[in-house]
């Protein structure tokens, strides 16, 4: 699982092991370690969104096509925003 620092000035988290102690460094880091997980959650670190899909209405155009800005990025034309 993808994970994100608590805070932005946070470059890094430690989590002790029975070998002494695994380093998370970097603002987003991958675990695999179930018990590493609970660990970074319980310092502050939280999941990743990776929906990654925007959740905007967009602009229509005639082409078929909605874009995310007024200028159609598939045929180019420039669209109003329409109520629907």
């Amino acid at each position: 699982m993808r994970m994100a620092s608590p805070d932005g000035a946070c470059v890094g988290l430690d989590v002790r092991t029975e070998h002494g102690k695994t380093a998370y460094n970097g603002r987003i880091f991958d675990v695999d370690n179930p018990r590493h997980l609970r660990m970074l959650r319980d310092q502050g670190a939280f999941p990743v969104n990776l929906g990654g899909a925007p959740r905007t209405s967009g602009y229509p155009c005639g082409c078929g096509f909605r874009s995310l800005f007024v200028r159609c990025s598939r045929c180019g034309t420039d669209n109003p925003r329409t109520e629907e």
